[in-house]
């Protein structure tokens, strides 16, 4: 193997192991890595130069990370979120209005969950809507739609919440400057491989790098637009109907306000409950009926007999007599002939 190919395979080595100490967050380490690494390219390849003629890989990620500190040290990079309840009289007003109060801001309203929930009072329906929303406001509009918020109905329970994630957004900037850099090098490096296992080594290499700095990149914007948009999370609710609000509109009016129409169909009602009553007072006394009447049925039955039995036998001795003294009656008057 030829002392070129010895000093590129050092180099993706070298790459590789500086990549897994950064993960590890062992700056030190690697800057006496990249620092032997560059003496190594200038001994071997170049021949000339050393540690002091080119910016390491060590201290290009302690730039970076003093320049973008610097610039954030008078803006904080903070992520604002907030959650109410709030109670209020109309629903889609109260939606209505915020969504109006976020877009005009900027803003837009992001997800919509809607309830409506029903009750039954006196053989009508009461219903009543509650529903989540999320919206995402600028920054500097959270306060004012926070406000605005408050000023639909009467706020039941409320948190804010604030996290600081400056620090994070600087390691992010300086971790992937650092691969940006790792993976210009490789670049180089791949075009001058003659190779087929170096060309091979080295595409492998770019590849995880270059995958490394788009996740790195998609934490980092996800962070920016977090900033960027506070959250604010509403839930809205009408108040439920409480039972007495149907009886109380009833009550509302005179009975004589009461159209014709309704007066007949009420009392329609009325008629039908009044013969399901009587029907279930039946069946109540069936068993009473069965059980007592019987027996006072069979009395009066019997009594009824014995008093029909002696007229009949009563009737019959008067028609007796009365047969017997119309025969005495034409014997005296035949004898007086």
């Amino acid at each position: 193997m030829s002392r070129k190919v010895v000093v590129l395979v050092a180099v993706v080595v070298v790459l590789a192991v500086t990549a897994g100490c950064m993960g590890l967050g062992n700056d030190s380490g690697e800057a006496d890595r990249y620092g032997g690494n560059g003496n190594g390219d200038s001994a071997a390849g170049n021949g000339n130069g050393g540690a002091g003629d080119e910016t390491t890989y060590a201290d290009a990620d302690a730039d970076a990370r003093q320049a973008v500190a610097s610039t954030q040290e008078t803006d904080r990079q903070l992520i604002r979120t907030a959650e109410l309840s709030v109670s209020v009289d109309s629903y889609e007003t109260a939606r209505t209005q915020l969504t109006a109060e976020a877009e005009g801001s900027g803003g837009y309203l992001s997800e919509s969950d809607q309830r409506t929930r029903e009750r039954e009072f006196d053989n009508r329906t009461e219903t009543w809507t509650e529903g989540t929303l999320t919206y995402r406001v600028p920054s500097e509009s959270f306060d004012s739609f926070y406000a605005a918020v408050e000023g639909t109905g009467n706020v039941t329970d409320a948190s804010t919440g604030t996290e600081d994630v400056s620090d994070q957004l600087v390691d992010l900037e300086a971790r992937i400057d650092n691969l940006e850099t790792q993976r210009d090098r490789l670049r180089g490096l791949y075009e001058d491989a003659n190779e087929t296992q170096d060309v091979l080594s080295v595409e492998q290499r770019l590849s995880e790098v270059q995958a490394e700095i788009e996740r790195l990149e998609a934490q980092r914007e996800s962070l920016r637009d977090r900033v960027a948009y506070s959250t604010v999370t509403v839930t809205l609710s009408e108040p439920a109907p409480e039972p007495e609000t149907a009886a109380t509109k009833e009550a509302g009016s005179a009975w004589y306000e009461t159209s014709v129409v309704s007066a007949f169909v009420s009392s329609i009602g009325g008629v039908a409950t009044v013969a399901r009553a009587a029907v279930v007072a039946g069946a109540y006394l069936a068993p009473y009926a069965l059980a007592f009447g019987t027996p006072l049925a069979l009395v009066l039955v019997g009594k009824r007999r014995y008093l029909n039995r002696g007229h009949s036998s009563a009737s019959t001795e008067t028609t007796e007599r009365t047969t017997l003294d119309a025969d005495e009656s034409e014997a005296s008057d035949e004898h007086d002939e």
